[in-house]
């Protein structure tokens, strides 16, 4: 197996479209397609940002030895004394990471059309208040 097709191995297992990856690792779309065609290998930088992000080997990504994944337990250590994450947000990512990738894809783009439509109605109230406010005042 080749770097483009762990590549894929991982962003199938983690559910996530070439956006999404592109947006989280904040790697150029472009450069993701073309590691996904082989066309062009990670740098240096794009596999520790991998490795950060996605929580990959990248040992196993340029050779495919050893777990696709670092070791959990590590991880989660050290995530949980550098992060703000509640007890709760733990367990929600811990279910989510049990999901099938299909079924994490449409939650995630039902959270994100919820986040829009709540960003609508926050606009759509302002709006109403400054037209409110000229009708007062005008």
């Amino acid at each position: 197996m080749s770097i483009k097709e762990r590549l894929r191995q991982v962003i199938d297992v983690k559910g996530l479209t070439i956006k999404e990856l592109s947006e989280l690792c904040a790697i150029p779309y472009r450069s993701l397609q073309n590691y996904l065609r082989g066309e062009r290998e990670p740098n240096a930088d794009a596999l520790v940002t991998l490795r950060t992000h996605l929580g990959i080997s990248i040992d196993w990504l340029l050779t495919g030895n050893g777990s696709m994944f670092l070791d959990e337990k590590k991880i989660d250590v050290q995530q949980a004394s550098n992060s703000s994450f509640s007890h709760s947000d733990l367990t929600l990512l811990e279910l989510l990471n049990q999901l099938d990738p299909d079924v994490r894809r449409d939650l995630m783009r039902g959270a994100e059309d919820k986040q829009r439509m709540i960003e609508m109605e926050k606009k759509i109230e302002e709006l109403s208040s400054k037209i409110a406010e000229n009708k007062k005042t005008g």
